[in-house]
C-alpha cells in the first residue's frame, strides 16, 4: 500500500476547502436572492400567511449540510436546545393552568417559530474569506438598489409598478397584511419598496445594511451613493435607526477607527437627506413630517415602537406570571381584549409574552453565540436593531434568514488583502 505524500494531502485539503467555500457562497447567494425576489410570495388566507422563503431556506440548509458546505454550531445548538426545553416546560404549565385571555396556544405558530429559528444553528463548514463574502452580499444589494431606484424614478414618467396584485393570485400574494404601497403624502407619488420587497421599510433596512457593510469593507463611492439614494427614496425611518445605531456603537466600541467611520457614515446620511431636499422637496417635507410619529396614536411609528410595550404592560399587569413562562405560542397575536385595539409586536415583547422573559433571554443568547470577525462584530448592533426593534421578524424568513447569515451562520476569516 503506497502512502499519500504530504504534498498530495495538502493539495486535496486545499481543494476541499475551496469547494466548501464555494458551496457556502452559493448558499448565501441563494438565500439572499430568494429572500428578495420571492419576498411577497407564499400562501395567504385571512390574517394568516406562510412565506415561501421559509421552506426554500430550510431545504437549501438541509442540502448544504448534506453536501458538507454547512455544519451545525455546537454552541448555538446547546442554547437552542435549552430554549426548546424552556418552551416545553412552559407548554406543560400552560396546559395545566390555561391563560385567562381566552386564546389557546397555537401549535402551528410554535412549529413555525422552532423551524425558522433552527436555521440559526447552521454555520459555514469552513471559514470564508470575508471580502469575498461581503462583496457577494453587496453585489446583490446593489442590484436591489438599482431596482428600487428605477422603480422610484420611472413613476415620474408614468410607469408605476409597486404591487404584484395584477399578476400574482391573491392567495399566493403576501401584500395583504403589509403596507406594500404607501403614497408620499398628497404628492401622487409612492415610496420605493425596492420593486420586490414587502414594504418600503424593509427596503430602507436592506439599504442601511448595505451602507454599513460598504463603509466597513470597501468604501466604493458608486455603491455608497446607490445605497444612500435607495435609503432616502424609501422614505422610511427604520433604516435610519439602524444607521444611527451603527454610528453610536462604532464610535463607542471601535476606537479612533470607529469615530472616523461614525463621522463618515453620518456625513453620508446628511448628504443623502440634502439630496432628497434638492431632488424631491415634497418627499423631504414628508420625511420631516414623520419625525414625530412616535407620539401620534395610530401612526406607523407609534404602532411599531410604542404599542408593543403598551401590550406588554397590559398583559403583565393582569397576569404577572406571564413573565416567567408565558402565555403560549401565538397567543400574543390574538388576545381577546375589550375594547379591542390595534397593536404591533416586536420579538422582545412577543417572545417574552409567549415563552416568558427567560425564553427571550435564551433567544437573545442564541443570537449572540458565534465566532465573528471585527466586521461582523460591528454589524451585530444594527442587525439586532433590525431583528428585535424595527419589525416583527422572528417569524418572517425573508428578513430573518439574511440577518442570521450575516451575524451567525457566516464563519469568516479576515482577508489577506483587507
Amino acid at each position: 500500500m503506497s502512502a499519500v505524500s504530504p504534498a498530495a494531502a495538502s493539495t486535496y485539503r486545499t481543494s476541499s476547502v475551496a469547494g466548501q467555500e464555494a458551496q457556502a457562497l452559493r448558499f448565501t447567494a441563494s438565500i439572499l436572492i430568494s429572500a428578495i425576489v420571492l419576498q411577497r410570495i407564499g400562501l395567504f388566507s385571512g390574517t394568516s400567511y406562510l412565506s415561501i422563503v421559509g421552506p426554500i431556506g430550510l431545504v437549501l440548509a438541509a442540502f448544504g449540510v448534506m453536501r458538507k458546505g454547512l455544519a451545525i454550531s455546537r454552541g448555538r445548538m446547546m442554547v437552542f436546545i435549552a430554549l426548546l426545553a424552556w418552551i416545553m416546560i412552559g407548554a406543560v404549565v400552560q396546559a395545566a393552568f390555561p391563560n385567562n385571555f381566552g386564546t389557546p396556544t397555537s401549535w402551528m405558530s410554535l412549529l413555525e417559530f422552532v423551524a425558522l429559528s433552527s436555521f440559526g444553528v447552521l454555520v459555514f463548514a469552513e471559514p470564508v474569506d470575508e471580502r469575498k463574502f461581503f462583496a457577494l452580499v453587496n453585489a446583490i444589494f446593489l442590484a436591489l438598489a438599482v431596482a428600487g431606484l428605477l422603480q422610484f424614478v420611472l413613476q415620474f414618467a408614468g410607469l408605476k409598478l409597486f404591487s404584484f396584485k395584477s399578476f400574482v393570485p391573491a392567495n399566493m400574494l403576501l401584500e395583504g397584511p403589509f403596507n406594500t404601497v404607501i403614497p408620499i403624502g398628497s404628492s401622487g407619488y409612492m415610496k420605493s419598496n425596492g420593486l420586490f420587497l414587502i414594504e418600503p421599510s424593509v427596503f430602507s433596512q436592506m439599504m442601511a445594511l448595505a451602507v454599513i457593510i460598504e463603509m466597513l469593507m470597501f468604501r466604493r463611492l458608486l455603491y455608497i451613493g446607490s445605497f444612500a439614494l435607495g435609503l432616502i427614496f424609501s422614505l422610511s425611518g427604520t433604516g435610519w435607526i439602524m444607521i444611527m445605531s451603527f454610528v453610536l456603537s462604532a464610535a463607542l466600541s471601535l476606537g479612533w477607527r470607529g469615530l472616523a467611520l461614525s463621522f463618515v457614515t453620518a456625513s453620508v446620511g446628511f448628504l443623502a437627506i440634502a439630496a432628497l431636499a434638492v431632488l424631491f422637496p415634497a418627499g423631504f417635507d414628508f420625511f420631516l413630517s414623520r419625525t414625530h410619529e412616535i407620539y401620534e396614536i395610530g401612526s406607523s411609528g407609534y404602532d411599531r415602537f410604542v404599542t408593543p410595550w403598551q401590550l406588554a404592560n397590559f398583559v403583565l399587569s393582569r397576569a404577572p406570571w406571564t413573565a416567567l413562562y408565558g402565555l403560549g405560542a401565538g397567543v400574543s397575536e390574538h388576545l381577546a381584549m375589550q375594547p379591542s385595539w390595534n397593536y404591533n409586536l416586536n420579538p422582545p415583547v412577543k417572545i417574552s409574552l409567549e415563552f416568558g422573559i427567560p425564553g427571550f433571554v435564551l433567544y437573545l443568547l442564541f443570537l449572540l453565540t458565534a465566532r465573528r470577525t471585527s466586521t461582523q462584530k460591528a454589524l451585530v448592533v444594527p442587525v439586532l436593531v433590525l431583528l428585535l426593534l424595527d419589525g416583527g421578524y422572528s417569524q418572517f424568513p425573508p428578513v430573518l434568514f439574511p440577518a442570521l447569515i450575516l451575524i451567525l451562520i457566516a464563519d469568516l476569516r479576515p482577508s489577506a488583502t483587507a
